[in-house]
């Protein structure tokens, strides 16, 4: 611990500090109108600004001599730069008004239209603009926002935007579509997963202190991938285009939590501090010239945890950046460290499962199974992050970024189990798990400009990324308490399992875009290409201890003494003769491991679009994209009777189209109109044989490959239809109304489906045609309109409902039909898996003045958020469906800046104020839900400081 507070001082210590001034000035037409939205960029910088309402802008900049590039929304009137501004160390220049006219000759421009690409948008007020600028329908989230509602990673910080949802406080969601239909980017490239159990990218391990701009992308348009239906999530890592210096902590304190003494866990490992404790729980070796004593007493011998009082979560960041001018160009750098633990103790977690009668008549749901009981968990996560941004000058840029994120999570808990019908029994089952995720990230790209007059624009990025995702002797066992034979097949053996999985991830893209003149604007064409070669490796490995005369050894309810004692090690001299526990190969050991697969894809795409002014008020932007995708997989199925090699099981050339209209209103409001192609694909795992189970919650995912029942095992890709239209006005001080509508076709999608006659077993399977209708309103409102003494109160709301219904395929209308309940009608539709009918997100502020007085830089802002009811599982035969129950979170956030330039910073945040629980329960025709899962996350109150320097 000491060493972590030391380590954000040892880079301070390397740190002088230096001080710049400011240029501001404001910019007009030619009828000294105010240009709103215009971008200033400092020649040879990234430091760039827009302008407000009135035309005005600022821009913090280094002592020198410098140049500024002014590009306003209004392409048809060209560039304007403001050569040789002079800037004093603490001093301000202002420049005045600046003029920028169209050329009354009408001739050719002679200046190049270059985008300036920022990391992120600093201010809400600036997030509002960009979005507003943007070819596509996005939702951009400022850093100011993230901080306001104290969003410490990227998952909290997408969660407020319009149509956004997170599930288990990882997975980002958008517009209620489900896992499958969003993708996240990094810096515009994909990255791997880290969890075997969903398509979704996990967006808690990205912390905020390495976010340098968060766009969530609604509508497709050419240049990007073409698989996402709800959105598409880039997360855009920190440049610094200016010195930023700084340090922060946090304490978080969960009451029902933490000091706990009934706290369950198990003991730490040399890696767990760092999240990296994998390595010390390998898999034992096995061999058949191996006694099992020998083999026995390799591994681990705890199987049930203990308690003890549980602690407080915390957080520790640094992160150190600034900008260089060199002889030549300039240099921007950044590195950022962040450290967080967090404890949690869930009571009361329930898992239970339930199924129709099989009379008819009777309504009431049967139980088939209930666990119930309480588990901790300790979670690491380190983060590294350094950046390079080499600016040859204002035609040239080249970019460089490397990441590390390591996380491990240690799980311990103890539940009562009961069966109560077939062969009923009780046990109490013991859980000990750990899991280490791991991503290596490394960036390179560049753009360029070729000449002033050639009005070519170059940009490429190139990132392989290396995952994993390692889940070492998770452990198993469950005690029967009804049977004279407390471990054996009835309740189940105690089990150790071993599960991992690789990924590489290579990914490039590369754009040109050549501007032109048409209808007296500046039009443009992109065209470009994209590659991604992904591979991974997924391997289940687990011993089964078996026993042998059981009732000749002398053991009680206490698990551990299986491996503490030589008395109930079989072939121990201690035990009794022809008596004890003993290891059975590992699943591994034979030659064709039905848990193991290695999948591999490969992914190119090409695509050209244009951007086209029909009118002064009218923007067209039409393209079309191309995309070549294969899978080709090696494994087996459970029954080792099917199998591939490098088989190749999936093959499509698709063709994207796309359109879009935007009129320009005014200069701050705009309507657009698109209409795409976009598709979704099935994932490594679901293109496969695995069986995957989470050992507590015991659900059992099978790949969709298995031929099961009906299901003939062949899975397709998703088609997938949109229309989308939005209108939005923006205002001064980040105010905002916007509406937006959209509709979604599905041909053949894929969802989970509930396996007849297994408990807990699920597979991904097409079913029939989907539709989805939503709408969509935002809106961001000062309250001066009231009182002028309310203005500094703002409320800001957004709502989203979707209509979504899928025609049932003729297996699960028949199954549906043959378990109905008399007096049920089943019919030709049902709900969308995965679509939620509604998302709602709303929010009261305060921000105080900027000044000297007792309120001065302080805000404050209570938020709620909830998801409707929504069909997670979908139930064939005596199976009911499953749907997530609307989880009502309202939380409060607090900040003020303080010290002689407000560098220091206080932070508070209450948490799930309402305590609602997160349950998921099964639905069926004329009786009470019953409870699926159930787990209460609690309420939570966080402190944190922060320093810049």
């Amino acid at each position: 611990m000491k060493k972590l507070l030391m380590l954000p001082m040892f880079f301070l210590s390397l740190l002088a500090l230096g001080q710049g001034g400011l240029i501001k000035g404001k910019v007009v037409d030619g009828k000294n109108m105010p240009l709103a939205f215009a971008r200033v960029l400092v020649v040879g910088t990234e430091t760039a600004s827009q302008t407000g309402f009135e035309g005005e802008f600022t821009l913090k900049v280094d002592a020198g001599i410098h140049s500024i590039k002014i590009t306003p929304m209004e392409l048809s009137l060209g560039e304007k730069t403001e050569p040789d501004i002079k800037v004093l160390a603490g001093a301000t220049v202002d420049l005045g008004s600046i003029k920028i006219e169209a050329d009354p000759e009408g001739e050719e421009l002679t200046t190049t239209v270059i985008k300036i690409v920022k990391t992120g948008t600093e201010s809400e007020e600036d997030a509002l603009k960009d979005r507003l600028e943007k070819k596509e329908i996005v939702e951009v989230v400022s850093i100011e926002k993230m901080a306001d509602q104290g969003a410490g990673n990227a998952a909290v910080a997408a969660k407020t935007s319009p149509g956004v949802s997170v599930e288990g406080g990882k997975y980002v969601y958008v517009r209620g579509l489900g896992d499958r239909y969003n993708k996240t980017t990094l810096n515009g490239l994909e990255v791997p997963g880290l969890d075997p159990d969903k398509n979704a990218v996990q967006m808690d391990i990205f912390p905020s202190n390495v976010i340098g701009g968060l766009t969530i992308k609604k509508s497709f348009v050419a240049h990007l991938p073409a698989d996402f239906a709800g959105g598409i999530i880039d997360i855009k890592l920190k440049t610094p285009s200016k010195r930023d210096i700084g340090i922060s902590t946090s304490l978080g304190y969960v009451p029902a939590m933490h000091f706990n003494s009934d706290y369950y866990a198990y003991d730490r490992n040399s890696g767990d501090v760092l999240g990296n404790g994998a390595s010390s729980r390998a898999i034992p070796a096995y061999n058949l010239s191996q006694d099992n004593v020998t083999l026995m007493n390799k591994f681990d011998p705890a199987l049930a945890p203990y308690q003890k009082s549980s602690l407080l979560d915390y957080s520790l960041g640094a992160h150190w950046g600034n900008k260089k001018v060199l002889n030549k160009g300039s240099l921007a750098y950044t590195v950022a460290l962040s450290y967080s633990e967090k404890t949690r103790f869930y009571q009361d977690v329930e898992q239970n499962r339930y199924a129709l009668a099989t009379n008819p008549d009777i309504t009431d749901l049967i139980v088939r199974s209930t666990q119930k009981g309480d588990y901790g968990t300790n979670e690491v996560l380190a983060t590294a992050l350094g950046g390079l941004t080499y600016s040859l000058s204002e035609h040239s840029t080249f970019n460089f970024s490397a990441m590390r994120l390591q996380n491990g999570l240690s799980q311990a808990g103890v539940f009562d189990f009961e069966a109560p019908t077939n062969d009923p029994f009780s046990a109490v089952q013991y859980n000990l798990e750990y899991n280490e995720r791991t991503l290596s990230n490394f960036f390179v790209g560049g753009k360029h400009t070729f000449s002033d007059s050639s009005k070519w624009e170059l940009e490429w990025k190139l990132s392989p990324t290396f995952s994993s995702m390692d889940d070492p002797d998770i452990r198993s066992t469950r005690y029967n308490l009804s049977n004279a034979t407390p471990y054996g097949t009835e309740a189940g053996l105690p089990t150790r399992i071993w599960r991992s999985m690789n990924e590489t991830n290579y990914a490039g893209k590369i754009d040109l875009t050549k501007s032109f003149k048409f209808n007296d604007t500046i039009a443009k064409i992109k065209f470009g290409g994209a590659a991604t070669m992904k591979e991974r490796d997924f391997q289940i490995e687990f011993y089964q201890i078996l026993v042998n005369s059981l009732s000749k050894l002398e053991i009680g309810e206490d698990p551990n003494e299986i491996f503490n004692s030589d008395n109930n090690i079989y072939g121990s001299p201690a035990a009794p003769s022809g008596a004890g526990f003993y290891a059975g190969p590992p699943s591994s050991f034979t030659s064709s491991d039905p848990n193991k697969f290695n999948s591999s894809s490969a992914y190119f795409a090409g695509y050209v679009s244009t951007e086209l002014m029909l009118t002064k008020k009218i923007e067209a932007i039409a393209g079309v994209r191309v995309e070549q995708f294969s899978i080709n997989y090696t494994g087996y199925n459970d029954n080792e009777d099917k199998y591939a090699i490098n088989q190749n099981m999936l093959n499509n050339l698709d063709v994207f189209p796309t359109l879009a209209l935007a009129y320009n209103v005014s200069e701050n409001q705009k309507f657009r109109l698109s209409g795409t192609k976009t598709i979704a694909r099935p994932s490594f795992k679901e293109m496969s044989f695995a069986s995957i189970i989470d050992p507590i919650s015991g659900i059992t995912f099978l790949g969709g490959m298995n031929a099961i029942d009906s299901w003939d095992g062949n899975l397709v890709k998703t088609d997938i239809y949109n229309a989308d239209i939005r209108w939005e006005l923006v205002m001064k001080q980040a105010q905002t109304v916007s509406i937006s509508s959209f509709y979604k076709h599905f041909l053949n999608p894929i969802e989970m489906i509930q396996i007849a006659g297994a408990d807990g077993n699920f597979q991904p399977r097409n079913v029939g045609n989907a539709e989805v209708f939503g709408a969509e309103f935002e809106g961001k409102k000062q309250l001066n309109f009231i009182s002028d003494n309310l203005k500094r109160f703002a409320v800001s709301f957004n709502y989203t409902y979707t209509s979504s219904r899928v025609k049932m395929s003729d297996m699960v209308r028949n199954s549906k039909e043959q378990n109905k309940r008399t007096g049920e009608v089943v019919g030709e539709y049902r709900d969308m898996a995965g679509q939620a009918p509604f998302l709602i997100n709303g929010g009261f502020a305060y921000e105080g003045p900027k000044d000297s007085s007792l309120f001065a830089f302080l805000k404050l802002g209570v938020y709620y958020n909830v998801q409707g009811k929504t069909l997670q599982y979908v139930g064939i035969t005596e199976r009911p469906d499953v749907y997530s129950v609307p989880f009502h979170s309202l939380n409060f956030t607090a900040s003020k800046k303080f010290g002689p330039k407000k560098q220091y910073k206080i932070n508070l945040k209450a948490s799930n104020l309402l305590n609602d629980i997160k349950e998921k329960v099964f639905v069926s025709y004329n009786t009470s839900d019953q409870i699926f899962s159930s787990l209460t996350p609690a309420r939570s109150f966080k402190i944190g400081f922060s320093m810049k320097f």
